[in-house]
């Protein structure tokens, strides 16, 4: 565990705190915690019996977040599926996809019924607009980068888990992906 990087130290503490559910805390206990658990790595530098808050800032907003490991509302932050699922390969679980897996099924099809996959699969790229890609990544005009890629990862991640049950529409998904992408480019920051 020596070898681990903080990010990952913090999303195993995060596991360890919810017990792998996805159940939110707040930023003073997480700290709390991933100190006692690494103190070497967390503290001030001169007072080593303190925590360093702006370590924690750093790897929350800026590693995890971005990745989509966490969802970060109100000082309170939560692991998502893809950050539970990364703790638990930290943790070396061997980690079996199953066809009944919800959260994945419920987002594959959300992706399926949107109107401008569908639209896309008839080959009526033309048609497509800038609130297609916006429904795809579930965000707006208004919604920030950081948070624009921490979507976008965790659209990745669900493609990518699916692909192992069903190749043919998992890479239809990722063409009109791609396709959104090079689109609407500008639109992502």
């Amino acid at each position: 565990m020596n070898k681990l990087a903080k990010k990952d130290k913090i999303l195993l503490t995060l596991y360890k705190m919810s017990d792998g559910k996805k159940q939110s805390f707040y930023f003073e206990d997480i700290i709390v915690a991933t100190f006692s658990a690494y103190p070497k790595d967390f503290s001030l530098p001169r007072y080593i019996e303190y925590p360093d808050s702006d370590i924690f800032r750093r790897e929350l907003y800026f590693n995890l977040k971005p990745k989509g490991f966490i969802k970060i509302a109100q000082r309170k932050c939560m692991l998502t599926s893809l950050g539970i699922e990364t703790a638990k390969k930290l943790l070396n679980y061997k980690i079996e996809q199953k066809v009944n897996d919800d959260d994945l099924r419920k987002e594959i099809n959300r992706i399926l019924g949107l109107k401008g996959f569908q639209l896309f699969n008839d080959n009526k790229q033309e048609e497509i607009i800038d609130q297609d890609l916006y429904e795809l990544l579930r965000i707006s005009v208004k919604t920030k980068t950081l948070e624009i890629a921490s979507n976008l990862s965790q659209i990745k991640d669900s493609i990518d888990r699916y692909s192992k049950l069903d190749k043919i529409n998992s890479l239809k998904i990722d063409k009109y992906l791609e396709f959104l992408i090079n689109k609407f480019e500008t639109y992502l920051g």
